[in-house]
């Protein structure tokens, strides 16, 4: 069995080839990044216990069924909107032995530089007073996702469960279908550096016009750093409204310059 482990879907393959009843066994996180963009993270904790118990479970099921579930495809026809996210890193750099340092100019207007590593999406690194996004409840839309970083990231969407479609190679080679174990219901998905992919979802849940869901990197030190976007779901009657204000108000975009040292 082939497995990938990323945040927000947790497992640990030293722990899957058994270990002695009655005995718990820790599961901890994975500690810091190598390029830690935050100087409190540094520490390494257990997150929970875990201990099989030596009586075996009433019915216990020992044998998985070849069939587990029936799973209803979204039909990609029904997709009414596709929308584009791009996930990017940006610090500083260097060429030719001169020192370059991303400088960047915030919604707000201030100013801050490359020291720490930027995490944006679609080029805009994650304001609390914008609003990214607006999707009109009951409608079904296909997001396509692209990492144009040099690190893996996996995209998390609040709100709803998706499918995903397909998955696109930076290297220009089509687009194949998800693995088996990608083909159910998912409310994450790993991308791989310079690797796009497609998911379908219907948005048919909560409705609001003031209050955001989020969509961001599930690696916590990217979305701390900007790696996040927020977007509403308004009834269609509410819609064009709901646009206008942002449009007028909320949406600034944020500027990036560069600085020679």
């Amino acid at each position: 069995m082939k497995l990938k482990s990323f945040s927000a879907e947790y497992y640990d393959k030293n722990k899957l080839y058994g270990h002695k009843f009655g005995e718990p066994f820790k599961v901890g996180g994975t500690g810091r990044l190598a390029h830690s963009v935050d100087k409190f993270d540094m520490k390494i904790f257990d997150i929970m216990s875990i201990e099989v118990s030596k009586e075996a479970s009433a019915n216990a099921i020992n044998i998985i069924p070849s069939f587990l579930t029936k799973i209803d495809r979204i039909k990609e026809f029904d997709a009414v909107k596709t929308r584009n996210f791009g996930l990017t890193v940006m610090s500083g750099f260097k060429i030719n032995r001169r020192n370059f340092m991303s400088m960047f100019v915030g919604t707000d207007g201030s100013k801050f530089y490359g020291e720490k590593m930027l995490h944006l999406i679609n080029g805009v690194k994650m304001d609390m007073a914008v609003i990214n996004e607006v999707v009109k409840k009951g409608d079904t839309e296909i997001w396509r996702i692209t990492n144009g970083a040099h690190t893996t990231h996996p995209f998390h969407i609040h709100d709803i469960q998706f499918q995903i479609l397909d998955r696109e190679q930076g290297d220009g080679s089509d687009a194949t279908p998800p693995s088996e174990n990608e083909r159910g219901w998912k409310d994450t998905v790993l991308l791989l550096p310079e690797e796009t992919v497609r998911v379908i979802a219907k948005f048919d849940h909560y409705a609001d016009t003031q209050y955001p869901y989020m969509y961001h990197c599930h690696i916590l030190e990217h979305e701390d750093e900007g790696m996040m976007g927020q977007f509403l779901v308004v009834e269609p009657k509410d819609y064009d409204r709901v646009i206008s204000n942002i449009d007028n108000h909320k949406r600034i975009p944020l500027q990036s310059f560069c600085k020679v040292s």
